[in-house]
């Protein structure tokens, strides 16, 4: 009995879990926005942060997770970060 209470309850967390990572919302399309929001970590996200503002998708761009000891200026020349 606690056997097959067990089972029921691990298929409806996978079911659960099935549906969740199907239904995930995907990436934004060509519409126009107030902001994007960029988190640090990975190559590229910046410069394809300011690329969305540049073609007038966005007006702001917030970009999050930057250490703050880096100063605007070193930020906005890219010498504190990795740019692609």
């Amino acid at each position: 009995m606690i056997r097959r209470i067990l089972a029921a309850i691990a298929m409806l967390w996978a079911l659960g879990f099935l549906v969740f990572a199907t239904t995930l919302p995907r990436p934004a399309g060509d519409e126009r926005t107030d902001a994007v929001i960029v988190p640090t970590g990975a190559a590229g996200r910046i410069g394809r942060g300011l690329e969305i503002v540049r073609s007038d998708r966005a007006r702001l761009m917030l970009v999050t997770g930057v250490d703050p000891n880096v100063k605007p200026k070193e930020f906005a020349t890219g010498s504190a970060c990795r740019w692609t």
